[in-house]
C-alpha cells in the first residue's frame, strides 16, 4: 500500500475542490515551497493516487438525461470479461463505471439525449452482450450530486446552485469536451486546441462557472490505494413526505463518509455511495441511519471492486451536441 502523509492529503483536498489551482496557490495553502508542491503533485500522479483531472458539469446545461445500469453477466470467462470492460470503457455514452462484488457484475452511468436515444443505447448494449446478458435494471435519475472533497476532509453542506438558462455555443462545447478529462490543461495548451487567446478562454471558463454550467473542477482519485472501501446503498423511504426526504438528503450531504447521492425515478427513492475503512464502519453507518430515520429501508449493499471510469461526461455527449449544433 502506497503511503501518503498529511501534506499529501492536504494537496489532494485542495485539488479535489479545484484541480485547476496554480502551483503557487497550492503551495501557499499547504504551507510548502512551490518546488515541493510541484514534486508531490507529480509523485501523486506517478503513483496513480490521482488518476485524472475532471470537471463536474450541470446535466441540465447539456440537456442530456442520466441513467444508471446495473448489469449481471453470465457465462463469461476472464478474457471475455476484459473484452466487455474495454467495450464499456470506450463506449461513447458510458460514464462512471465500476465492477461490483455484490449481485451486480457492473454498475455504470449512461447518458442519452432523450428516452428514444436511451432505448437505442440499451438495445445496442443488449445486442453486444448477447448470451452473456444476465439480469439488469436501467434506471433514470432525476437528480444527483457528488462530494468530491470528502475523501480528504469534511465538506460542508452547500445549498444547491440551480442552473440558469444558458445557451452553449460550439466553442463552449469544445472547451467542455477537452476539460472533461483534462481539466488541469494550461491555458496556452488549451488555446492551441481552440482558436481563442488564453485570456478569452479564461473569461469563458469563469462565465461557465458563474452560470452553474461547470460546478466544480475535481480530481479522480484511486481510493483503493488510499485503503478505503467504496459501497453502493439503495434506500427506500416508507410513508415518505417532502419534509422527511429533505431532512434525509441534508443528513446524507453533511455526512463525512457519503461521496455521492442520487435520486432515481424508479425502484428506490435514494441511492448513496459511501467510503469506509472496513465493513464495521459500514454497519455503524447503517445502524445510525436507521436510528435517525426509522422510515428508511436499506435494500442492499454492493462493494465496488474496481473503478474503470470517473464520473466525468463521456466524449460521445459532446460529439453528439457538436454534430447537431446549428
Amino acid at each position: 500500500m502506497i503511503k501518503i502523509d498529511e501534506k499529501d492529503r492536504k494537496i489532494l483536498y485542495e485539488l479535489s475542490k479545484d484541480c485547476r489551482i496554480s502551483i503557487p496557490k497550492l503551495a501557499s495553502r499547504v504551507n510548502v515551497s512551490r518546488e515541493v508542491a510541484d514534486y508531490r503533485l507529480k509523485k501523486l500522479i506517478k503513483n496513480k493516487i490521482i488518476m485524472g483531472f475532471c470537471i463536474d458539469i450541470s446535466l441540465n446545461s447539456l440537456e442530456f438525461l442520466n441513467f444508471v445500469m446495473y448489469l449481471e453477466l453470465k457465462k463469461v470467462s476472464e478474457e471475455k470479461e476484459k473484452e466487455i470492460v474495454n467495450y464499456l470503457v470506450n463506449h461513447d455514452f458510458v460514464g462512471w463505471f465500476v465492477s461490483s462484488t455484490g449481485k451486480w457484475s457492473f454498475i455504470f452511468d449512461v447518458y442519452a439525449k432523450d428516452n428514444n436515444h436511451a432505448s437505442l443505447i440499451l438495445d445496442d448494449l443488449k445486442e453486444y452482450l448477447g448470451e452473456h446478458l444476465g439480469e439488469y435494471t436501467f434506471i433514470p435519475q432525476k437528480d444527483l450530486g457528488y462530494f468530491h472533497s470528502k475523501f480528504f476532509g469534511e465538506e460542508p453542506f452547500k445549498k444547491k446552485k440551480y442552473f440558469s438558462k444558458y445557451t452553449l455555443d460550439k466553442i463552449d462545447l469544445q472547451l467542455l469536451k477537452i476539460l472533461s478529462n483534462n481539466a488541469r490543461i494550461l491555458f496556452i495548451d488549451l488555446a492551441s486546441k481552440i482558436n481563442l487567446t488564453p485570456e478569452a478562454l479564461s473569461v469563458r471558463i469563469k462565465k461557465l462557472k458563474n452560470d452553474g454550467v461547470i460546478r466544480q473542477f475535481f480530481i479522480y482519485p484511486n481510493i483503493f490505494l488510499l485503503n478505503l472501501q467504496h459501497y453502493n446503498i439503495p434506500i427506500k423511504l416508507e410513508n415518505a413526505t417532502k419534509s422527511l426526504e429533505y431532512k434525509l438528503l441534508k443528513y446524507l450531504a453533511q455526512h463525512p463518509k457519503i461521496s455521492a447521492c442520487y435520486m432515481p425515478i424508479a425502484y428506490w427513492d435514494i441511492e448513496v455511495t459511501i467510503f469506509v475503512k472496513n465493513p464495521a464502519e459500514l454497519r455503524d453507518f447503517i445502524r445510525e441511519l436507521r436510528n435517525k430515520f426509522p422510515n428508511v429501508r436499506v435494500f442492499d449493499t454492493s462493494l465496488f471492486f474496481e473503478e474503470f471510469k470517473s464520473n466525468s461526461f463521456p466524449k460521445g455527449v459532446f460529439d453528439y451536441l457538436l454534430k447537431n449544433k446549428t
